[in-house]
């Protein structure tokens, strides 16, 4: 009878040493030319066996990975007037988030005829909840220097510096799970709850404009894409 030999791939060095222990034993039985069912039923389990070893060592791919940190520009919104800022957002749970907003405003020679620059600091809370279309609430402070301006007595300028309360009743944000564009549109109200500058209250009083103000908001901003990461087995 003529002898018969089985070809197989050479195993590479990542496979176990089961794996090889296996192939090679396949290689001995097939050059002696012996084959019985009982040698199938040995083999059979055994090769199997490196099969699936090799399967299990492969990396698999962290599913819980998505893109966190955005920067964005900002009009109106809780700057007043513009303003460049920051976003960080974690999941919660399911289709929960939350995340929080910073930012930096400044204009020189904001008020006319006092010509004193506009700065302010925005910082936010924001929960939402979606997949990428968002509905978005949230609450936060800004600190504002020179949203109002005016005169002492003396004729010296001054320029309010005070701490608003914004809230955001309702806003829409769309931000993809994987990063890339980003795009979000406010509908706020504030309120000044604290003035910092005691000779402008002094001189001008507290509220030159309604307690409440409405105002909105749209910023525009890039969420910077989350490297992939693989879990060692």
């Amino acid at each position: 009878m003529r002898n018969t030999s089985i070809q197989l791939f050479r195993p590479s060095h990542a496979h176990s040493k089961k794996c090889s222990a296996g192939i090679c034993l396949l290689r001995m039985i097939g050059r002696s030319g012996r084959s019985s069912t009982r040698v199938n039923c040995v083999l059979l389990p055994l090769l199997l066996s490196c099969v699936s070893n090799i399967g299990m060592a492969q990396p698999a791919t962290d599913t819980t990975a998505y893109s966190r940190s955005t920067v964005f520009v900002s009009g109106a919104g809780n700057g007043l007037l513009y303003s460049v800022g920051w976003d960080r957002r974690w999941k919660l749970q399911g289709s929960r988030w939350n995340s929080v907003s910073c930012g930096l405003t400044f204009y020189p020679g904001g008020d006319e005829p006092t010509n004193y620059p506009l700065f302010s600091l925005p910082l936010q809370w924001n929960w939402f909840r979606g997949l990428s279309h968002h509905r978005e609430h949230g609450a936060g402070l800004t600190f504002g220097s020179g949203w109002y301006t005016g005169w002492s007595v003396d004729g010296e300028p001054l320029a309010s510096q005070g701490i608003y309360l914004f809230a955001k009743p309702i806003g829409y944000r769309y931000q993809r799970e994987d990063g890339g564009l980003f795009l979000r549109v406010n509908i706020l109200a504030w309120v000044r709850i604290i003035e910092l500058n005691r000779r402008y209250v002094e001189a001008n009083g507290y509220w030159e404009t309604p307690p409440i103000f409405p105002w909105l908001g749209l910023d525009l901003g890039y969420t910077f894409k989350q490297r992939k990461r693989t879990a060692q087995p």
